[in-house]
């Protein structure tokens, strides 16, 4: 799934790996620094409880980063499909 600004429209829809992801709009992240960057903020379910959770991911990123909710995280553990 590449990410664009100007494709998607709030409520646009994208699967990526069997997983949906709802996009919710444009949203600028500041870190500790005080730098902001335009992230895109996007919803999903947890593939393993099926809870939704929100995930904030990079213009142009080829993925979202996350595909479990924090309740459910497990790195390195592949997502049963």
């Amino acid at each position: 799934m590449r990410v664009s600004a100007k494709k998607e429209a709030i409520g646009y829809a994208t699967k990526f790996k069997g997983q949906e992801y709802r996009f919710l709009g444009p949203t600028t992240y500041v870190n500790r620094r005080g730098d902001e960057f335009l992230t895109f903020h996007w919803e999903a379910n947890c593939a393993d409880c099926g809870d939704r959770f929100e995930v904030l991911v990079k213009p142009f990123s080829e993925s979202p980063q996350k595909r479990r909710c924090n309740n459910c995280k497990a790195p390195g553990k592949r997502v049963a499909s």
